[in-house]
């Protein structure tokens, strides 16, 4: 089961990359999330994006990531 979850985190975060010139021309500076390869939220934190996801699919694991030109992330490391 956990393969699996990791599996398909890791594809929509491949979803993320492939997509994230379209991502970036549409929604800068804008949370987006996205669970099965297709963006299902759309949010000014990420806060907002994740909880617009969770009420329409629940409590699964989806990725969330803040839309701004590559190499211009910012992360933590928990």
């Amino acid at each position: 089961m956990k393969n699996k979850i990791e599996s398909e985190l890791r594809l929509d975060d491949k979803t993320f990359e492939e997509m994230r010139e379209e991502l970036t021309k549409k929604y800068l500076g804008k949370w987006v999330t996205i669970f099965r390869s297709k963006v299902v939220s759309i949010g000014e934190t990420y806060d907002e994006s994740a909880r617009k996801a969770m009420q329409k699919y629940g409590e699964k694991p989806m990725v969330t990531r803040h839309v701004v030109p590559e190499g211009e992330e910012r992360y933590w490391i928990l």
